[in-house]
């Protein structure tokens, strides 16, 4: 059996949980099964993985408008080309272009995250996209049963067609030893902080706890500088220093949340959602949305909030806070809940349904 894995993703995210998955879940097939049609890439993931795949970094100091748009332009010649040679049995398409569909005369699979890219404004052009992609795909992933209901319920596609895959984690030993990196005392939060991941509710639940709670309190975030809105906002609730925000290692995560108060996911909607359990993983309790996939992925080993009530998201944090038993017992379950999600596991669930199309 032969996968070949197309280069969009890989050409469009130096970073990100897409590419991030492919590559987490392709170590754990072997490599003569798989191949991937990438000319241009500046993605950690795969650049990490050292599989002996033949393609070129693309101006990698340097940042301008477009800049993945164009690397994904450039590589579709190579991508077809690659495609249209059709000695593979799967074609997995990485992302929603349908621009290699008529080259391949072998069944099609697509890998649907969340309705992100289906709804909140996304652009007329990409959703036809997707449409193509769904239409055409012999079998279609979603990583969570929440997520499927998205697709049926926007697409009205066969539900024959679906089938549920979860993501997973990467596991240290329980005894793996790291130095303290933030000697503070700090909430953790991860990600992007688009608006529908819910930052500013956060800051603002924040700033009543440091006002009333404890005024050392830090909230640590990991990702790209804080914008202009979001550095108005900081300045506004008066937390210059309080909020803290880099980019970080994947070490240097493990570090954050192994000595972090809490994490906590304030998102009012995720497809999956990793850094829950990555979170549980590293013995850091989580307080998180009460929407979307989170109970389906956290089970038991969360407590949870309304996203869109402040006093929710605060009673949650602030119980964790203050209640070393509280904190304890979500530790242990959490502990429990993540060793249930290996990339292994993922890996073997997409070989056997890449077995059942052939």
């Amino acid at each position: 059996m032969k996968i070949l894995y197309d280069h969009q993703i890989f050409s469009y995210q130096d970073i990100g949980g897409v590419s991030r998955y492919f590559c987490e879940m392709l170590k754990y097939i072997p490599r003569e099964y798989w191949d991937i049609s990438v000319m241009l890439s500046n993605n950690i993931y795969l650049e990490n993985m050292k599989t002996g795949i033949h393609y070129h970094n693309f101006l990698k100091r340097f940042s301008f408008p477009k800049k993945a748009r164009l690397m994904l332009e450039l590589g579709k010649m190579y991508s077809i080309y690659k495609i249209g040679l059709n000695d593979y049995d799967i074609l997995h398409l990485t992302h929603y272009e349908s621009y290699g569909l008529k080259y391949t005369k072998k069944p099609v699979v697509l890998t649907y995250h969340d309705k992100m890219n289906s709804s909140y404004g996304y652009n007329r052009r990409n959703i036809r996209e997707q449409i193509k992609c769904f239409k055409y795909s012999s079998a279609i992933i979603t990583v969570s049963n929440n997520t499927k209901n998205d697709l049926l319920s926007l697409f009205g596609l066969p539900e024959s067609k679906i089938s549920v895959i979860y993501h997973g984690i990467n596991f240290l030993p329980d005894d793996y030893k790291v130095s303290r990196l933030i000697n503070k005392s700090y909430i953790l939060y991860v990600g992007t902080r688009k608006g529908y991941k819910n930052f500013s509710m956060l800051l603002e639940v924040f700033s009543q706890i440091v006002q009333t709670f404890n005024s050392e309190l830090i909230l640590v975030c990991t990702g790209n500088d804080f914008d202009t809105n979001e550095n108005k906002l900081i300045h506004y609730l008066k937390l210059d220093d309080n909020v803290f925000v880099k980019r970080f290692t994947d070490d240097e995560l493990v570090n954050l949340y192994r000595y972090a108060e809490l994490f906590v996911f304030p998102s009012k909607y995720e497809g999956f959602g990793i850094p829950l359990l990555e979170a549980m993983n590293n013995f850091c309790p989580v307080a998180c949305s009460n929407t979307s996939c989170f109970p389906e992925i956290a089970g038991d080993a969360a407590l949870y909030f309304d996203p869109e009530d402040r006093d929710s998201m605060l009673n949650a944090i602030l119980e964790i806070l203050s209640s070393k038993e509280k904190r304890k017992e979500l530790i242990e379950l959490g502990k429990t809940r993540s060793r249930q999600f290996t990339w292994e596991n993922t890996a073997k669930e997409h070989l056997r349904l890449y077995q059942s199309l052939l």
